[in-house]
């Protein structure tokens, strides 16, 4: 089996869909053409079978609204793995290909689940040619020359897609044929010249707007001609000649330009006249100065002679000394009585010290004794304490000896507790072991009896087997009879000898486990005997009681009452404890250590009332000599004394600074008015020899001024509107050339774009990828009209629509009625077919479509076809003119084709099926029927 075309010959399924187990189609077993039938209930899983074909090639199922995510199914059990493998033949060479989408499966320690990679491999035999995922569906798409979509399209016919195609608009037309026939370059060529159009037309308006801001940026008088062609082109928002505009501005800037250059000449004259005016007002700005001078030395003169007579009084005053000499004799006498005060200050130091001593030695003798007070306190009440605290010691050692007394009950309450709990242990473990002997003495019993029995029916049995060999004529080894009128018979449920000797020893067996289950059992009971003993020993000395019933109550009523007493035990050991340390530590520490301070104090308190008699005879000393010095001395304090010294030294330096003033004064005041003589004779002799200046002189270079500031002024505001136009012209000149270059590129894309979007004015509507699928579509309607003649008995024929009132189209589908006889209806929309007739059509113009996509992928022939429902609308002829066209298609082109359909009619027309049913827990399961 094999040939030149991909045809798909066995399929398994696991757990995929609804295919819960593993299930196998062998697609060999229908044949190499015809027509077989997939049929089964809605949901069933029918188109699931073509799904599963594409997925093992592809990865992906067949429609996009279904995921590779979704094929693992709900039904199947944690340990069935998903997968599909695909076996198909192409070229002459078998292929396998098997794939598992990813999805959770056990883990092999069964502990839990993990998530299961997907994964892929094809073989040519046993060779492997791809592995992993994706590389297989390269592989596969290489092998056969096909992408998913091309596959799904040439070899799944479902109905609703068909139906779509056929009554399509053109819009939704050049959407379908574009996937099909990869046609969308050329819609992303309209797009890309109508962008770059687009871009194109947003550059020249952009240029022709700067173009149109030079014409707001030139600057002219409103009265201008020029000022009211630019504000109508502005109006207007167009310029139409580009040319009218660069030479009014052009001729403006030069009128600007001869504007300018007699400004120059103007301005040249009128500086060369204001030079020779600037150097006569200098002149005269010279004798004002030397006018103004003589005036200010005439009056300085006469001010200084006013001030004469009082400095030279003042002089005369200076040269004088008895002031002088008075202070001079006074600082003397008050500088020998310095060190008189230096005695006093030592004097006052001494007594501020011995009383600043005196001081800190009354506060030390008063702490002293408030401490001493405070230690013979401590020392009565730790004398006290001692006395009340010395039966301590033998109290603790009473309550501890109740307290061990107390203990060692409870640790034997414990004990007897422990033996309790073991005893019932172990009586639990003997009633077990009670039970296991039972048991084994029970088995014991019937394999004896089995055992007896066997024995028995095997003796019983050995007649039969002696009579078994008896003839007549022959003797009895037993009698040596030679008749044997009644022979013993032999049982066909017989025993043989290994199965008695099996029986008894079991029966020994169990007769020695017995044996070991009664020996533990009166081991047990021994070990229960003696502890019970114990027990009832314990109970009676401890609880006075024996019955093991009532030790329990009393074990944790006693054991209270025992933790309650320890514990009000502990709590006056405890106190009793802390007293008895008290007792130790007072007459071993703090009593001794209270006496030792006491001494130290008394000590210290005789030293410091020793030395505060010492210090007070100090103070009293130096306070009686500080009063006799203080008498002999003009101040109380160095420090007054000193300051006097400071002011007499002071006010004496002030009277030699301020005679040393008064004859410096003088001194610069005779030289100061003989230098004013002077100046004032000589301004005067040089004023005489100059001659005054004209009065209109500051008018005349006023006027002269304000002419020359008018004309520069003029002069900058030409130049300002001169640059600012001349680069405004420059600019209009650069932005009109790029006006005339893009616009010649635009007119060019314009013409190209309209063509390609098919809105070139006075020609058709069609885009240049709907001129491309027109040709394509025209090959599908040519072979669907070879398939839909046939079906439709010769009546109908598809034809593309030529004409059409809409802005867009070429892709319209019309249908020709040769049965009917009014010309002006014969030609008429596809959509006006009834939904059987649509069908026909529909199914016509989907087998060529798939001869068409068949053809432009190389040649690529596929033997194997799936269509997908539809036929419920056909009536009977219309079913069996369609059953007829498909097979004649499969008979006579090797092809085999499925149809997918829960019809009932095609199951009597159509013998080879693939019979899918669906369980009541909603797995499914296929069978094939030839």
């Amino acid at each position: 089996m094999g040939g030149r075309a991909m045809r798909p010959l066995k399929l398994i399924l696991s757990a995929f869909g609804p295919y819960a187990e593993e299930c196998i189609i062998d697609f060999s077993a229908l044949g190499e053409r015809g027509l077989y039938l997939i049929c089964g209930d809605t949901g069933s899983g029918k188109t699931t079978i073509f799904d599963a074909i594409t997925f093992a090639l592809y990865g992906e199922a067949s429609g996009s609204n279904r995921t590779s995510q979704m094929f693992r199914s709900k039904y199947a059990a944690l340990d069935m793995p998903t997968f599909v493998e695909l076996t198909f033949s192409y070229r002459d060479k078998i292929y396998t290909v098997r794939r598992n989408p990813s999805f959770l499966r056990l883990k092999k320690n069964k502990t839990g689940t993990t998530l299961q990679s997907a994964d892929a491999e094809i073989y040519e035999n046993d060779q492997c040619l791809a592995s992993k995922d994706g590389e297989v569906t390269a592989y596969i798409t290489r092998l056969l020359g096909l992408n998913r979509d091309q596959f799904t399209q040439i070899t799944m016919i479902a109905q609703g897609d068909f139906l779509k195609l056929l009554v399509a608009k053109t819009s939704e037309r050049e959407d379908i044929l574009r996937n099909i026939f990869a046609t969308a370059p050329y819609l992303a060529l309209q797009k890309h010249l109508k962008n770059d159009l687009d871009a194109v037309r947003k550059t020249y308006e952009q240029a022709h707007s700067r173009m149109l801001e030079q014409l707001r940026l030139f600057s002219c008088p409103t009265e201008d001609p020029l000022a009211a062609l630019c504000a109508n082109a502005l109006a207007a928002g167009d310029i139409a000649d580009f040319t009218v505009f660069e030479e009014a501005f052009q001729h403006f800037n030069q009128t600007d330009e001869q504007t300018l250059s007699g400004l120059n000449e103007k301005l040249a004259v009128l500086k060369a006249r204001s030079a020779v005016l600037n150097q006569k007002l200098g002149q005269a700005a010279d004798y004002n100065k030397l006018k103004n001078e003589t005036a200010r030395a005439c009056a300085n003169y006469q001010s200084l002679l006013a001030q004469e007579p009082a400095l030279k009084e003042a002089a005369a005053q200076a040269a004088a000394e008895n002031e002088e000499t008075a202070l001079n004799e006074q600082l003397a006498a008050f500088k020998q009585t310095l060190p008189q005060y230096e005695h006093l200050n030592s004097l006052e130091t001494e007594k501020a010290y011995f009383g600043k001593e005196l001081t800190a030695t009354e506060s030390k003798q008063k702490e002293c004794e408030k401490r001493l007070l405070i230690l013979h306190k401590r020392q009565e009440e730790a004398e006290k304490q001692s006395l009340a605290t010395k039966d301590a010691a033998a109290e603790k050692a009473a309550l501890q000896a109740r307290a061990d007394n107390l203990t060692q009950e409870k640790q034997a309450l414990q004990e007897l507790a422990r033996l309790l709990d073991n005893y019932f242990a172990l009586h639990q473990n003997y009633k077990k072991d009670q039970e296991t002997y039972r048991a084994a003495d029970q088995k014991m019993a019937q394999a004896e009896m089995t055992y007896n029995c066997l024995e028995r029916a095997f003796l019983d049995a050995q007649a039969g087997i002696l009579a078994k060999g008896l003839k007549d004529n022959l003797p009895c080894p037993v009698c040596g009879s030679l008749h044997h009128p009644h022979p013993a018979t032999l049982s066909t449920e017989t025993p043989s000898e290994d199965a008695v000797n099996k029986a008894k020893a079991s029966y020994k067996k169990s007769e020695s486990e017995r044996t070991c289950a009664r020996e533990k059992v009166i081991a047990a009971k021994e070990k229960l005997d003696v502890l019970f003993k114990q027990i009832t020993e314990q109970a009676e000395i401890h609880l006075n009681v024996i019955d093991t019933k009532e030790i329990r109550p009393l074990l944790a009523q006693k054991g209270n009452a025992l933790n309650e007493k320890l514990a009000a035990l502990q709590t006056q050991l405890a106190a009793a404890e802390e007293m008895a340390q008290i007792f130790t530590k007072l007459n071993t520490e703090t009593i001794p250590k209270l006496k030792k301070e006491l001494a130290q104090s008394e000590e210290e308190f005789a030293q410091l009332n020793a030395a505060v008699i010492r210090l007070s005879t100090e103070v009293k000393h130096r306070q009686s000599t500080l009063a006799e010095l203080k008498a002999t001395l003009p101040y109380a304090k160095m420090s007054e004394m000193q300051n006097k010294i400071k002011h007499l030294q002071s006010e004496l330096q002030n009277l030699q600074k301020a005679k040393q003033i008064a004859l410096d004064n003088w001194q610069n005041f005779s030289r100061k008015l003989s230098a004013a003589l002077s100046s004032k004779e000589t301004l005067e002799k040089q004023l005489a020899e100059k001659i005054p200046p004209s009065e209109d002189l500051d008018a005349q270079s006023t006027a002269l001024n304000q002419n020359i500031a008018a004309a520069e002024k003029e002069k900058e505001q030409i130049m300002l509107r001169l640059n600012s136009n001349q680069s405004v012209l420059a600019n209009f000149k650069h932005y009109s050339r790029e006006c005339e270059t893009i616009g010649s590129k635009m007119t060019m894309l314009k013409s190209l774009a309209d063509t390609a979007g098919g809105t070139l004015s006075g020609k058709d509507g069609i885009k240049l990828e709907t001129y491309i699928q027109m040709s394509y579509f025209d090959d599908i309607i040519n072979q669907a009209n070879l398939r839909l003649m046939q079906m439709t008995g010769g009546k109908y024929e598809l034809k593309r629509r030529s004409e059409s009132d809409k802005k867009i189209y070429g892709l319209e589908l019309d249908i020709i009625d040769h049965y009917c006889t009014d010309s002006a209806n014969r030609l008429r929309d596809v959509k006006s077919l009834s939904g059987g007739e649509s069908f026909q059509a529909a199914l016509a113009l989907a087998l060529g479509l798939a001869d068409v996509v068949q053809h432009h992928s190389g040649g690529i022939k596929l033997d194997s076809m799936f269509i997908d429902e539809g036929f419920g609308s056909l009536d009977e002829n219309a079913l069996n003119q369609a059953i007829a066209t498909l097979s004649k298609l499969s008979n006579g082109g090797s092809k085999l084709i499925g149809i997918i359909s829960h019809v009932a009619e095609l199951k009597e027309q159509i013998p080879r099926q693939i019979i899918v049913s669906k369980s009541p827990d909603g797995t499914s399961h296929v069978k094939t029927e030839i």
